[in-house]
């Protein structure tokens, strides 16, 4: 996977210079997703192939691993590699929550999952490299008679390397997040011997991810760092879509990229290249999705999994690398941050429950300037349908036989609101400031999606406190 960092010879003319010029951006464009995958490994400083990490409780203010990481669901992380041997997946007994067994390629796309929302068992699944035909299927694999296993499903993936991010759905108690560790421990990933016994790739050395030449420093640019870990991958982490290969591969070579492109090469077009083509999808006819005052989701058509849309890959990898494709969950969100000041606050004032399957939930989570979880004295990061809110009457949302209007309060954490606002306040930055919030809907029904559900309307205003007279 080492790349010779040796200046790509110069081209010959300006046709080649142009030609090369474009291949160079389009090779950024469509490796970024890279840097985000080579940061998650270096959170991970040991770790070894097809191996299972575990998060053991819940994201926190101090946790500064990942941007905007979600505060409902507890995480198993797997760098998986079936250049050589398939995986078997043993998926334990988890009967009262939601759970997803998310399988992605080293770009982001979410190629397949196993999961609660689709009724998926516990049991043994077989996972492993494929040459058309991707994603999930029920059932054993034709040649079944080749493998030794009653294997309830199979995942056939498209690339060498990729990456696994379990999710199994906790609320913030300790006893909760105990029980989802118990689940934890009974899921298994074994290596099994392929059919085709010839090795397809390198074996994955996670430690070359987190060496100088993949490291973004004041003498290596992010996107320096971008294009040579896309010499490094892309060869044997081929694109999902098989059309797509040969122009792909083309391109890439086009742009000089394994010969290795010199530091000292001016590469902030490439960046300026990427910005402009996934402003110009999003701008498009189908590249947002608006649920009404002022949330929308954008590259609703590709969420998760991305297919030829590699501008939208970029733009998600940025700031939701490792999202679920929208049969699992979708991420309403405003277009632009809000601004609280020191004495003021944001209601958010909900119609009614989203409406989900039985199994599905939802929740909404605040973010700093930083897009970190929001430091604050009650430990309280998100508010959702787990957690004891109250309905405009007073009465509890923990009874689920009724519906109606509710809010939440978005309030500096260092101006907490009387006790009658308590349980529907999500505590924003302290001192006011900007933020962020993103709900989660896993296992959206329908209706979320065609705009017959109202979303939450913002609404500005002073600071809820004791001196005030406000109530629910």
């Amino acid at each position: 996977m080492a790349v010779a960092m040796k200046m790509s010879p110069l081209p010959n003319n300006s046709r080649e210079k142009e030609e090369q010029q474009h291949a160079l951006e389009f090779s950024y464009m469509y490796g970024y997703p890279l840097l985000e995958y080579a940061k998650y490994v270096a959170c991970y400083p040991k770790a070894s192939t097809n191996t299972l990490y575990h998060d053991r409780r819940l994201s926190t203010s101090d946790d500064l691993k990942v941007i905007r990481p979600n505060v409902d669901t507890l995480y198993s992380t797997i760098f998986i590699d079936v250049s050589s041997h398939d995986l078997e997946v043993t998926v334990p007994s988890i009967p009262d929550r939601y759970w997803v067994f998310p399988f992605y390629d080293p770009y982001g796309n979410n190629i397949a999952n196993i999961g609660s929302l689709q009724g998926h068992k516990p049991g043994k699944y077989l996972f492993r490299l494929a040459n058309k035909n991707f994603g999930f299927f029920s059932g054993p694999p034709p040649e079944e008679a080749g493998y030794h296993g009653n294997y309830l499903g199979y995942i056939n993936f498209p690339t060498a390397y990729g990456m696994g991010l379990i999710r199994i759905a906790s609320t913030p108690a300790t006893e909760d997040q105990k029980i989802v560790n118990v689940y934890q421990d009974h899921i298994h990933v074994t290596q099994v011997k392929r059919l085709d016994l010839q090795p397809v790739a390198p074996a994955l050395d996670l430690s070359l991810l987190i060496t100088p030449a993949y490291r973004v420093s004041d003498d290596n640019s992010a996107a320096h760092v971008v294009l040579a870990l896309t010499a490094a991958f892309a060869v044997h982490n081929q694109s999902a879509v098989i059309q797509d290969r040969p122009w792909i591969a083309d391109l890439l070579a086009k742009s000089g990229i394994e010969q290795g492109i010199s530091s000292k090469t001016d590469l902030s077009h490439i960046h300026e290249y990427a910005e402009a083509q996934a402003v110009k999808l999003a701008r498009s006819p189908n590249g947002r999705r608006e649920y009404g005052n002022g949330w929308s989701e954008l590259f609703p058509a590709c969420k998760g999994n991305f297919n030829s849309f590699y501008q939208a890959r970029y733009a998600v990898g940025k700031k939701g690398y490792l999202a679920l494709t929208k049969d699992q969950a979708l991420y309403p969100s405003l277009a632009a941050p809000l601004i609280i000041g020191a004495n003021d606050a944001i209601l958010l004032r909900f119609s009614r429950r989203p409406a989900l399957v039985p199994s599905g939930f939802w929740s909404l989570t605040a973010y700093n300037s930083e897009q970190y979880l929001v430091p604050n004295g009650i430990s309280r990061y998100c508010l959702g349908d787990r957690d004891d809110m109250r309905f405009a009457d007073g009465s509890s949302l923990a009874d689920h036989t009724k519906d109606g209007e509710f809010h939440i309060l978005l309030q500096p954490a260092d101006l907490p609101p009387p006790s009658g606002w308590l349980n529907n306040w999500l505590p924003a930055p302290a001192g006011g400031g900007k933020l962020s919030i993103t709900m989660r809907w896993y296992g959206a029904m329908e209706e979320m999606m065609s705009g017959s559900y109202e979303c939450p309307r913002i609404e500005h205003i002073s600071a809820i406190t004791e001196s005030s007279v406000s109530k629910i």
